[in-house]
């Protein structure tokens, strides 16, 4: 059993579900830089295997923006600024909570220059998150849209999302 299958399962033994468990899980993720640097190894090698790549020099995703949010995303802007700007066209942070109900995205950009973003947040499940931020996107920029989600742990059942961890490991 490797460090994150143990760790999630400490939580869920201590924390079996709902916004209670999310919250210990996020919190977990924030602190473990391995963690989001294995999760942002699969983020660039989804870039790769998907063919969004082009060379400048060196490797960048330059049509492609990245969508961080709360907490995880001000972590991960801290840890990796200068990867994040030289490897992606646009760097966008959100406001986090968004899974609660009633709480909408807030995006902190007064344009935005892609099309195509990748969510690359701490957890998944139903897809609210990524829906609103879609939606803010949309608002700001007609067109816009996620194109894939790259994540920690994984608790739902789209097949659109990479992840380190997926709770239904079997199920398609």
């Amino acid at each position: 059993m490797n460090f994150l299958d143990k760790k999630i399962e400490e939580i869920i033994a201590k924390h079996p579900g709902g916004e209670d468990f999310f919250n210990h899980v996020d919190e977990m993720i924030r602190n473990h830089k391995s963690l989001i640097d294995a999760a942002y190894d699969k983020l660039i090698q989804y870039c790769y295997d998907t063919h969004l790549w082009q060379v400048r020099g060196f490797p960048t995703f330059a049509y492609n923006g990245i969508v961080l949010t709360g907490a995880f995303g001000q972590a991960v802007t801290n840890y990796m600024h200068k990867e994040l700007t030289n490897t992606f066209g646009q760097v966008l942070l959100v406001n986090g909570g968004l899974r609660q109900e009633g709480t909408k995205a807030q995006i902190l950009t007064n344009s935005i220059d892609i099309d195509e973003f990748i969510l690359f947040d701490d957890s998944f499940y139903s897809g609210t998150t990524r829906d609103k931020i879609e939606e803010a996107l949309k608002e700001i920029r007609q067109g816009c849209k996620i194109i894939h989600t790259v994540c920690i742990y994984d608790g739902g059942k789209d097949n659109n999302v990479t992840s380190l961890y997926k709770y239904y490991k079997n199920d398609k």
